[in-house]
């Protein structure tokens, strides 16, 4: 008997039922302490005139030695970050000495003088900078071009070639004017929010919660929240995925008083109850492509959901419809088995 078991038992051990799946690697960087004078934007001062000419050349800014940051720009990570044709993104904070950030629930506010970066990159290097300065009316939104070593600054909208994960884009480099178009106008302040950023990051080898590391930095003393799900962590629940995603990639237009007609009532900020985001069994309110019978979401069915029909390319206006050229198969992926799972609208 015993020699009938042991094989038994040792196939049991060798073949598991099934695998769970893997959580997804944090981000890990490295952070250098915070320097006793500061290089970044310390002359000429471009925060109090939002039409002062920032420098030529990012690096004349004093923020970046080559695509190396200067030590005081604080790192950081969002939880769901938007989909930009699969570039790389690296993105950076300053506050003035003393100014922490402060919640106003969708938003923080930064004390004038801040400075936020982010950074796009392809297979040969970065691609772009895009700076948001706090002047005492508000922000302002610039955009450098990297050439080699350095970023050039733009005032109008140019469109280059660019390689990123092996495919020749097309990349559109968004003037002042265009920046508007996503943060509003006046501007607004997009990726840093205490829902982004309630996450866990690894500075160096030490896995430490981010609103903590921005403490160490003095740039809030926020407590860690809920945050957002992240789109890639297959161990999270498909629905949290889903609209996490649709959150950070459509709700800064896709909400009551966002970058859309006045009339369109669709919510897609992840905090909405679901009930009320007015997308399950509701028709759409704008042409789409011809169709008949069109609903945001038809419960159990992604091919027959306008909105999962509108984040691939065709003749019904995908979406977003700036920012990018190129469907994200993870937003596809999550949005559309979100969808499939759904048995009924609430």
């Amino acid at each position: 008997m015993h020699r009938l078991l042991i094989p038994l038992l040792l196939f049991l051990v060798a073949c598991p039922e099934e695998d769970e799946p893997d959580p997804v690697d944090l981000p890990c960087f490295e952070q250098e302490p915070e320097p006793a004078e500061r290089s970044c934007f310390t002359a000429p001062e471009p925060f109090f005139d939002p039409d002062e000419p920032l420098p030529e050349h990012l690096s004349e800014t004093g923020c970046f030695t080559g695509s190396t940051a200067a030590p005081e720009l604080v790192r950081y990570e969002v939880a769901s970050p938007l989909w930009t044709d699969g570039s790389g993104k690296r993105r950076w904070l300053m506050l003035p000495r003393g100014g922490e950030a402060t919640d106003r629930g969708e938003r923080w506010d930064l004390p004038v003088g801040s400075v936020v970066f982010k950074e796009f990159a392809g297979d040969d290097g970065p691609i772009e900078t895009r700076v948001l300065l706090r002047t005492p009316t508000g922000w302002r939104a610039d955009t450098y071009r990297w050439e080699g070593d350095d970023a050039i600054l733009l005032s109008e909208p140019e469109t280059h070639p660019a390689e990123v994960d092996g495919r020749s884009l097309d990349w559109l480099f968004p003037g002042r004017a265009e920046c508007g178009y996503c943060h509003g106008s006046p501007p607004v302040l997009l990726g840093p929010t205490t829902q982004q950023l309630s996450r866990d990051v690894c500075i160096g080898e030490e896995v430490v919660p981010q609103l903590d590391h921005l403490a160490d930095r003095g740039v809030t003393d926020l407590p860690t929240g809920d945050g957002l799900p992240d789109p890639a962590d297959a161990t999270a629940p498909i629905e949290g995925r889903a609209r996490a995603w649709l959150h950070a990639n459509c709700s800064h237009c896709h909400r009551p008083g966002g970058w859309t007609p006045p009339e369109l009532t669709m919510d897609l900020r992840f905090d909405t109850p679901f009930e009320q985001t007015r997308t399950c069994e509701v028709d759409v309110q704008y042409w789409v492509g011809p169709t008949e019978d069109a609903v945001r979401i038809r419960a159990g069915d992604r091919e027959a959901s306008h909105l999962f029909l509108r984040l691939t390319p065709g003749d019904r206006g995908s979406m977003p419809p700036l920012g990018t050229s190129i469907p994200d198969p993870r937003g596809l992926e999550v949005v559309g088995a979100w969808i499939d799972s759904l048995e009924s609208c609430p």
